[in-house]
């Protein structure tokens, strides 16, 4: 059916969308940290030696900062990573590269990664990083689904190239330029209401959202179609209305209102979200409230994993008995 597949496409999409918010949130906080320890005059580690030597003299803690400590940083990472490839090379029970040479090879060229991404990450603006870096994984991962082919990796790939777009736009449109990382936690605020709110509308098309399983459970069967029906229209006219007030607000919203100051994110981009997903999951409801009235399953949720392996193994305990009896 037509509404079927393009809401499954739909459900993909937010998917995609809600884990690279959350991908990107994390990256930027960390490159928001990074930024800020590499851009910093002093050293951590020369810090501690310093404090380990009881070392004072304004001469010789300039050195340290300037020179040993960096040093000794790169060496501990460089170690890291050898040790690194290694252990993964006996966890995997092969040579890397077919050679019992490859983990070293995989290690250096690790630090030669490693090496250019640094370069690259103090050379270049902010948001021009951001969207090599961005356009790097989804390459990466692209390539990895068309090889390997797994289950749906033909609307993986499709959801990708579709937001692939909007979030290169976005970036390069809000990002600003020469204020380093300090917008991270703007942008990480903004994403994580795209998420919560992309996160309920998801929940609402594989059947995760709240609602009483002991009062469904304790209903006669005649009236087990009904009640759910009635249940997820009334779900669906609860959404439909906060749908209709997030877009009332944002007609209400003075021309020029920002959502965020220093990426100057107009309010649109941050609430905009709002009305989108509670209008979609209102359809949604709308939707398992009639599969609910013909007999269907859509918007509930599958039988519990445990609540399967307790009627497996009481069925399997029950063919065990009677064996023993005959």
């Amino acid at each position: 059916m037509l509404l079927a597949r393009v809401d499954t496409a739909l459900f993909r999409l937010e998917q995609t969308a809600v884990a690279t918010a959350l991908l990107a949130m994390s990256t930027v906080v960390f490159l928001d940290v990074l930024y800020l320890r590499l851009t910093a005059p002093d050293s951590k580690v020369a810090g501690w030696i310093a404090a380990w030597l009881d070392e004072h003299r304004p001469e010789a803690l300039e050195a340290l900062h300037a020179r040993t400590g960096p040093l000794l940083a790169a060496i501990a990472v460089s170690l890291l990573v050898v040790v690194g490839a290694f252990g993964a090379q006996r966890a995997r029970g092969r040579p890397w590269l077919g050679r019992s040479w490859g983990a070293l090879v995989v290690a250096l060229g690790t630090l030669a990664t490693l090496a250019a991404a640094g370069w690259l990450f103090v050379r270049l603006e902010p948001r021009d990083f951001l969207v090599l870096l961005y356009v790097s994984v989804v390459l990466a991962l692209v390539v990895r689904w068309v090889r390997a082919r797994p289950e749906g990796w033909r609307v993986r790939v499709g959801a990708q190239l579709v937001l692939a777009p909007a979030v290169i736009a976005f970036v390069r449109r809000f990002v600003p330029e020469g204020y380093g990382y300090g917008w991270a936690q703007e942008l990480s605020l903004l994403l994580l209401l795209w998420v919560g709110f992309l996160g309920m509308s998801i929940c609402a098309y594989a059947g995760k959202h709240m609602r009483l399983e002991a009062f469904e459970r304790l209903l006669p069967a005649g009236w087990a179609r009904p009640v759910h029906a009635a249940g997820f229209l009334l779900a669906a006219l609860f959404c439909a209305y906060l749908g209709w007030a997030g877009a009332d607000y944002l007609r209400a919203a003075q021309p020029g209102a920002l959502f965020g100051q220093m990426m100057e994110t107009p309010e649109w981009a941050g609430m905009g979200i709002v009305p989108v997903a509670f209008g979609v999951a209102a359809a949604r409801f709308t939707g398992a409230a009639v599969s609910a009235l013909r007999g269907g399953r859509y918007g509930r949720p599958a039988d519990d994993e445990a609540l399967e392996a307790a009627r497996r193994l009481a069925a399997a305990s029950g063919e065990g008995t009677s064996e023993a009896r005959s």
